[in-house]
């Protein structure tokens, strides 16, 4: 009874090994196929990696695999870690000029598909309207057009 306990549990580690490993190297797999363009612009990333980098995708993929019980938790922290220490960091100086200067930019591009002038442009007294400006009264009345 032991010894199918203990058989059990080796098939089980087995198999949790080769699924681990089965994880590592597509997620490595993936990483050295994005970045392969940024050292090799000339070739195929995927000829690339096939021919110089899926031995050691490999080879690091099963050692992961055989350490699973303490990578994947380990893992597992490290995630969680990065994700709690760089959620949504308070913006610099830097960041809120950049963005202000991007909203001002498609303001900008709105306005001119629009075919509306610029806000710099429009007169700064907000009694001064249009000429040609519908009034719609609340009580449901027709509206009228004021001169």
């Amino acid at each position: 009874m032991d010894t199918w306990g203990l058989l059990a549990g080796l098939i089980a580690y087995t198999l949790c090994s080769l699924v681990a490993a089965r994880a590592a190297f597509a997620v490595q797999r993936s990483r050295l196929i994005a970045q392969e363009p940024l050292w090799h612009h000339d070739q195929d990333p995927v000829e690339s990696f096939e021919s110089h980098d899926r031995s050691s995708a490999a080879t690091g993929a099963f050692l992961f695999g055989i350490a699973w019980p303490l990578t994947v938790p380990g893992y597992c922290v490290y995630r969680c870690a990065t994700f709690v220490i760089t959620a949504r960091p308070r913006e610099t100086d830097h960041e809120r000029e950049r963005r202000a200067q991007q909203l001002q930019r498609r303001i900008r591009e709105l306005e001119r598909s629009l075919d509306m002038p610029s806000l710099d442009e429009r007169p700064h007294d907000p009694s001064a309207r249009r000429a040609d400006t519908t009034h719609v009264p609340s009580d449901g009345a027709q509206p009228r057009v004021t001169p």
